[in-house]
């Protein structure tokens, strides 16, 4: 390093010169202090590194134009070095409200509230006006008529009666008209002759015709169509020189319900009836309680029935009138039961 020692003419003349141009106007009293002092003025192409003099020695680095001055015993610093950072000023005012955001996105569906109350029961809608019968269709009230078609009518009879309660509800300015397959007579009331189906005559059979048998041309007839005597058989017994004890059988073929007991003796005897299906009837499968009693001399007929535990007759069943007692000696006694096919 080479130091120069010059006058202060000098000094001022570098500073017209623009050597101070890299000094802070605010360290500018601080070096006219220094120069004042008549410091000795050094100069190199690098920062100082000789030993100094505080307040005498000023330093100037050329390759930067960098001034230093000797602030303590061998110690050099730049003049208007950075200093320590100042306090924190005051908070400035606040500034004005920024723009309004973007609207953010819709919030998930909240849960379902609860069910509210039940609304007031509505108004009663209109009645049907008029007069006649009113017939419902899928819950609706029909316009009344004086007259129901013959299309609607499947069952008359049940069809009123489900209509309105029993009584008579005709009057004189009200009739009822049934064609097709059926005719209707009446006023007050109302008789209903029905003598075909779908247009069809119906037919002269054993299943529709039970007042003129010669209508039947072939065919079987059930038991249940004809006549009570037609359908009664007589299961006889008869006893020559009854006794007590004597047990005659007879085999019934059919099934049938016992409508009647006959007696007939000349003498007076209690009886009891033995029934069992198939096989020879004992003691044991008698369906008498008491017997029933004959004072001989009238023949009788029995139909109160009660002693016997039951009136069924089956088919192959085998039955015996057992002689439980006789009175006398009579010569003879006549037994027959009445009994009904079903």
């Amino acid at each position: 390093m080479k130091k120069t020692v010059v006058l202060l003419s000098l000094i001022v003349s570098v500073v017209q010169g623009q050597q101070f141009q890299n000094v802070p106007s605010t360290s500018y009293p601080a070096l006219e202090a220094i120069l004042n002092a008549k410091p000795a003025v050094a100069t190199g192409s690098v920062a100082p590194t000789a030993n100094c003099t505080a307040a005498k020695d000023l330093y100037l680095n050329t390759t930067t134009s960098t001034w230093y001055s000797c602030t303590a015993t061998n110690t050099w610093t730049v003049f208007g070095a950075t200093g320590a950072t100042g306090a924190t000023g005051a908070t400035g005012a606040t500034g004005p409200a920024g723009p309004t955001g973007a609207t953010g996105p819709a919030g998930a569906t909240g849960p379902t509230g609860a069910t509210g109350a039940t609304g007031a029961t509505g108004p009663s809608g209109p009645a049907p006006s008029g007069t006649g019968f009113v017939r419902v269709t899928n819950g609706v009230l029909e316009t009344p008529s004086d007259s129901i078609a013959e299309s609607k009518i499947t069952n008359l009879v049940s069809d009123l009666a489900s209509k309105q309660p029993a009584g008579s509800y005709l009057t004189a300015n009200q009739s009822i008209t049934v064609s097709g397959d059926c005719a209707a007579t009446g006023t007050t009331s109302l008789s209903v002759t029905c003598n075909k189906t779908n247009g069809t005559a119906f037919a002269a059979s054993a299943t529709t015709d039970t007042t003129n048998a010669t209508n039947l041309s072939s065919g079987t007839v059930a038991n249940g169509r004809l006549a009570t005597a037609i359908r009664t058989r007589s299961i006889p017994m008869l006893f020559t020189s009854p006794s007590a004890g004597m047990i005659p059988y007879i085999q019934v073929p059919f099934s049938c319900t016992i409508q009647a007991v006959n007696i007939a003796s000349d003498g007076s005897l209690t009886l009891k009836l033995w029934k069992v299906n198939a096989a020879i009837p004992t003691v044991s499968n008698s369906i008498s309680t008491s017997g029933f009693a004959y004072t001989g001399g009238t023949p009788t007929r029995i139909t109160t029935l009660t002693d016997l535990s039951t009136t069924s007759v089956a088919a192959n069943d085998y039955l015996t009138f057992n002689l439980s007692s006789v009175t006398g000696t009579p010569a003879f006694a006549t037994v027959n039961l009445e009994c009904l096919i079903p």
